[in-house]
């Protein structure tokens, strides 16, 4: 018997092509950074003009560290608080971080011919 606790994970499919950026994040990043943030601070400033990351351990670091720095705030305002006042919950009450585990991959497609 499966408790409510262990709930299935979404299943989605995406087509990829050559030089895509892929990051998967636990809720530590995603309640705490928005996407831009990730796309301007650590995807961005890693990139080379042909769109190449070379390094993407260095964005995954980033994004990580951006997501724990963010976590320790106590008014900042975070996609958790965006989606807690979407959800009529009181926005004062849910500023700051949400301090959670922070795990983060990124990759980028190579697709050769």
């Amino acid at each position: 018997m499966r408790s409510e606790r262990h709930k299935k994970a979404a299943k989605n499919d995406h087509m990829l092509i050559h030089n895509d950026i892929v990051v998967l994040a636990t809720d530590g990043v995603t309640d705490n950074v928005f996407d831009e943030q990730i796309i301007d601070q650590c995807l961005k400033p890693h990139m080379k003009a042909s769109g190449d990351l070379p390094k993407p351990e260095d964005a995954a670091l980033c994004i990580s560290s951006l997501a724990e720095s963010i976590s320790y705030s106590e008014t900042i305002v975070t996609p958790w608080t965006e989606n807690a006042t979407a959800a009529g919950k009181d926005r004062k009450k849910n500023t700051g971080g949400k301090e959670d585990d922070i795990t983060v991959i990124v990759a980028q497609v190579k697709l050769h011919h």
